[in-house]
């Protein structure tokens, strides 16, 4: 069940390149995480995409959009769901969705920053109740981490 915020530059990408960005990050992250090919256990990932003013985005203290289009994705996750390869394919399939998403813009250079923030066990709420790892072992169905779901 991971929450994934991306900030992208205002403007640069059209409603159907945004909905396709977010389509192919849940991908990305069910894919990572081993998530089943379910609907009812993919609708637990959750990507929100927004689009922050050009005016705003400095990349080495200098304004460079439209020229680079810098896209920043901040994936946090249950602490205990990614081991060192799950994190490798996360961003690589993260990187690479935005890329292709990216590839009609005329733009100079496409920039990511993709960052892995893992949720202590305990630290994160549901419905008003705090979950742990089995809670979302059971809810996600990772398929990596059905042995922590009662029987």
């Amino acid at each position: 069940m991971p929450n994934i915020f991306v900030k992208v530059p205002e403007g640069v990408f059209s409603s159907e390149q945004i909905t396709e960005l977010a389509q192919g990050i849940t991908l990305a992250a069910c894919e990572a995480e081993s998530t089943p090919e379910d609907d009812t256990k993919r609708m637990l990932t959750w990507v929100v995409v927004d689009e922050t003013p050009s005016k705003n985005i400095f990349i080495g203290g200098q304004a460079l959009v439209p020229m680079m289009i810098p896209v920043i994705a901040r994936f946090c996750v249950p602490e205990g769901v990614f081991d060192e390869e799950r994190k490798r394919i996360a961003v690589e399939k993260i990187h690479s969705t935005i890329l292709s998403v990216a590839s009609d813009e005329q733009r100079s250079v496409v920039l990511t920053s993709i960052i892995i923030d893992t949720i202590g066990d305990g630290d994160w709420g549901c419905q008003g109740e705090v979950w742990t790892l089995p809670n979302f072992a059971a809810a996600a169905g990772y398929e990596h981490l059905q042995h922590l779901v009662e029987s």
